[in-house]
């Protein structure tokens, strides 16, 4: 009776290979799927998360910082502003030019361009920084704005690269 109500002990227990019903395999250990290529895809999105959390932190602080102080001066309205219209990019430009980028480029010269746009996310910073101090925030500096935006936008369009890069060097009997 005890069988018919719960579940048997056999299932219970994680160790015992007969665990398994007829006809399904038994999990494969994670040292087998750990490859060297699959680790460094692994560390490629780990690398490209943080480095966009770290630049998107400084996109505040950026443009609301005092220009004597290296920043844009922008207030909280303009900033907000700013990163409303970076969303809606962001959701708009990927839908109709990601599949055209990697089938030109292919899929790993995709994710790695687009993961090298991080270098000018960042060099944005202090160019334009130091250009309000110099220029004041003119026509150029809310260009070199945009710009940094559509440069974040593809940044973002690398981690659509990643699962498709993920699973082409995945082993393929562990899919």
């Amino acid at each position: 009776m005890r069988n018919s109500v719960h579940i048997s002990d056999r299932e219970h227990n994680p160790g015992d290979p007969n665990r398994f019903p007829e006809g399904h395999r038994q999990p494969h250990p994670y040292r087998l799927v750990l490859t060297r290529p699959v680790v460094l895809t692994i560390s490629t999105y780990a690398i490209l998360a943080f480095l966009e959390i770290c630049n998107f932190a400084l996109v505040p602080l950026m443009y609301t910082t005092p220009i004597e102080f290296g920043g844009l001066g922008l207030d909280p309205a303009q900033m907000a502003t700013c990163l409303a219209a970076y969303g809606i990019v962001a959701g708009i430009l990927p839908f109709f030019f990601f599949h055209r980028i990697v089938g030109s480029l292919g899929l790993r010269r995709s994710l790695l361009t687009f993961i090298s746009g991080l270098v000018p996310a960042f060099l944005f910073f202090p160019i334009n920084g130091t250009r309000a101090q110099h220029a004041g925030v003119d026509d150029v500096a809310w260009i070199l704005v945009f710009v940094h935006m559509l440069v974040l936008v593809g940044v973002d369009m690398a981690y659509g690269m990643i699962d498709p890069s993920l699973a082409s060097v995945m082993p393929s009997e562990h899919l």
